[in-house]
């Protein structure tokens, strides 16, 4: 593969991910406005979701089949063939970041399920998800800070110079958020108690999405894969 097929598999690779991304993005969704129809059992708003997990159940299956003709083909083949395992491991890392942005999402729903009984202080009705956020966002952490085990195997390819340069900006942002979510609850638990841990939950999972996405865009952009 000369220079001139190189780049051009690599722009057509390049939409072929960002279809691929919005096929995931579409099938969350879907997930979400089905879900929506389980939090809202037995309210007065169950008509409204019942039209939400419709539309949901149509954008599942519409990501779903959107994701398959967005399958990688002879282009990501061609390029893995001439791609370096550090390449290949810093881009596996890549999509496991931007996997785990589209948990957080899911997350936040079910945590805003169970935002009933966390305002009306029954805490220990939401505990599971509750414990779900604060394990996915320490999760989130310990793949971008390369302290899981799979990333201290893989060390000498995932921490080079120019990763520690994306982490440190990745981890900068996810700082700022996690101050600010600490402020908001700290204001909560002065005027507002029971919204407390909901305020807690959304700051450590904010603060991990943020760090996971942002190092993924980094990654992609210094990569050239997000030209």
């Amino acid at each position: 593969m000369d220079e001139d097929e190189k780049q051009a598999a690599l722009a057509r690779e390049r939409r072929r991910r960002r279809r691929h991304g919005f096929a995931l993005v579409l099938f969350t969704l879907g997930m979400i406005g089905i879900a929506s129809l389980a939090a809202s059992e037995g309210s007065a708003d169950a008509q409204w979701a019942m039209a939400v997990a419709a539309a949901g159940g149509v954008a599942m299956l519409v990501g779903a089949i959107l994701a398959w003709f967005s399958k990688p083909g002879e282009d990501r083949r061609r390029l893995d063939a001439i791609m370096t395992y550090r390449d290949r491991v810093q881009r596996n890392r890549t999509i496991q970041l931007f996997t785990m942005s589209l948990v957080v999402l899911i997350e936040g729903i079910m945590i805003i399920g169970f935002s009933d009984h966390l305002l009306a202080g029954r805490v220990s009705e939401a505990i599971v998800p509750l414990l779900m956020a604060a394990t996915v966002s320490w999760t989130i952490i310990m793949t971008v800070m390369a302290w899981d085990g799979g990333s201290r195997k893989m060390k000498k390819f995932l921490d080079d110079e120019l990763s520690r340069h994306i982490r440190a900006r990745a981890t900068g942002l996810a700082f700022i958020v996690l101050m600010a979510g600490a402020t908001l609850a700290l204001a909560a638990s002065v005027w507002a108690p029971n919204w407390t841990p909901l305020v807690l939950a959304f700051s450590l999972l904010t603060s991990a999405g943020a760090a996971a996405l942002r190092f993924a865009l980094l990654d992609r952009e210094a990569s050239g894969d997000g030209e």
